[in-house]
């Protein structure tokens, strides 16, 4: 009976240990993963802060290009910075009902779908319920719309928008902002996806800009007054086989202690949208929706 008792003590005390055991390791393991996510953060933000430097460089031949993928290495990690100037991007709260209606033409939504979301997304930015065109408010009402009636603060806020689909904003978000605070876009900047939804710009033409702007860099390059402009900062950092990605907004102020405000900042599990990085110059088919 002693013997049996002595054996059930060490059993206990066994069990007791594997227990302690495999709390030290999670502990560990969670500590690890707190402090990597520390450092990568960490790394993100720097590359933030490198990218505004490169944009704001005062020598044209070392200016970062909107659109351009820029690879630096810091800590063992290779970074992927895009920066995007907002410029190139329509403004969810701004563009009117045509340039919407050229944009879901660009990814294949069409006549009354296509006039249903015009309104929808008109409605849900105009204040006091006004429509400011492509739409009533009494038509966006009879289809059963429920708008917020003020700005959009984010693109992803585009996805409450009724009849906006997952698919469909997928495909709609790398052409918008809330930045921009311009009702046109500037084409020397635009990604392929805001230049195929412009209207009158046909396949050929977006084709023959892409390369104009390619072979012309300087028609990319932000100039070094960025006071008041807006750039989405998109990072990938790799360590080993282990990716993170982030995504920022910046906007460049005239402090000279400040360089830029961190308008927005998150870290993405899967693939965030990204800026193009096929830049493209004007072309007469879309001269009135050219920044002025």
């Amino acid at each position: 009976m002693p013997l049996l008792s002595v054996l059930w003590g060490v059993a206990l005390l066994s069990l007791i240990s594997l227990s302690l055991l495999n709390t030290t390791a999670t502990s560990r393991r969670i500590a690890q993963n707190t402090l990597d996510a520390a450092q990568a953060e960490a790394l993100a933000e720097a590359a933030v802060v490198r990218a505004a430097v490169g944009l704001a460089d005062a020598r044209p031949n070392s200016r970062w290009r909107s659109g351009r993928r820029e690879r630096i290495r810091l800590a063992d990690v290779d970074i992927i910075i895009v920066a995007q100037d907002e410029l190139g991007r329509i403004d969810l709260n701004l563009a009117d009902p045509a340039l919407l209606h050229g944009l879901l033409r660009a990814i294949g939504v069409e006549g009354k779908p296509a006039e249903a979301l015009v309104a929808a997304i008109t409605e849900w930015r105009s204040p006091g319920g006004g429509s400011s065109g492509g739409g009533s408010s009494s038509d966006a009402h009879a289809a059963g719309l429920l708008a917020r009636h003020g700005a959009f603060q984010s693109v992803d806020e585009l996805r409450l928008v009724p009849g906006v689909t997952s698919s469909l904003y997928e495909r709609l978000a790398p052409a918008l902002t809330v930045y921009s605070q311009r009702q046109n876009v500037d084409p020397q900047l635009a990604p392929k996806a805001v230049l195929t939804g412009l209207p009158g710009m046909t396949a050929e033409q977006v084709v023959a800009l892409l390369s104009r702007r390619d072979q012309n860099p300087s028609m990319t390059t932000a100039i070094p007054d960025l006071k008041g402009r807006a750039f989405s900062v998109s990072i990938e950092l790799t360590r080993s086989v282990k990716k993170r990605r982030y995504e920022a907004v910046i906007r460049f102020t005239d402090d000279p202690d400040k360089l830029f405000w961190l308008l927005h900042w998150r870290e993405i599990p899967g693939f965030p949208r990204e800026a193009d990085t096929t830049p493209v110059g004007p072309g007469p088919a879309q001269q009135s929706y050219l920044a002025g």
